[in-house]
């Protein structure tokens, strides 16, 4: 009678998604990606100006804020619709830019935007970084990229969920952290 009522259950439970194996990378800042738009961003960190660019599969919106030594893109694309939701982010070593859109914030008036996601952190040794992600990776002379997809189901609607990670790489070491969200049905 237990098994019975136990496959019975297994049965007509609905089916379990398989989340991206990268999901551990889409918060940051206390902003996870796919759940919150630009302008959330905005009302939590700042009037960073939107900077606008391309159109169609080119089309890109982004914030800039520059904290300590880092810089800091939070974006959408046109899968973010006319609300722009937040799709990605960008982590960057260095100063800001003299002709730069960033909002300089001062570093303890705002939430943690440090210069680490997941364990991964800026300045970090190439050969840490691909351990880190683990297999398979993509690898060129100066870039280590890592893509998990899998699926998600809401409402029995799958969705086609991939996470990418892309560390790119001055002398060895991570000099900018960029983490993408897609998300099809």
């Amino acid at each position: 009678m237990k098994t019975t009522l136990l496959a019975l259950l297994f049965l007509s439970s609905p089916t379990p998604s398989s989340a991206p194996e990268g999901h551990a990378y889409l918060t940051y800042g206390g902003f996870t990606l796919g759940t919150v738009t630009l302008q959330d961003v905005q009302a939590r960190l700042g009037p960073a100006p939107l900077t606008v660019t391309g159109d169609a599969g080119s089309y890109e919106a982004a914030l800039c804020y520059h904290v300590a030594s880092v810089t800091v893109r939070f974006t959408s694309g046109e899968l973010g619709g006319s609300a722009r939701t937040l799709l990605g982010f960008e982590l960057q070593e260095g100063r800001i830019p003299a002709a730069s859109t960033c909002l300089a914030l001062k570093s303890e008036s705002v939430p943690p935007l440090g210069s680490a996601i997941a364990g991964i952190k800026l300045g970090m040794s190439r050969s840490a970084f691909a351990r880190s992600l683990g297999p398979p990776l993509r690898e060129t002379a100066s870039s280590v990229e890592r893509v998990s997809c899998g699926t998600r189901v809401t409402a029995g609607v799958t969705y086609d969920v991939c996470v990418f990670v892309e560390g790119s790489f001055i002398k060895d070491h991570l000099s900018r952290l960029a983490v993408h969200l897609t998300e099809t049905h």
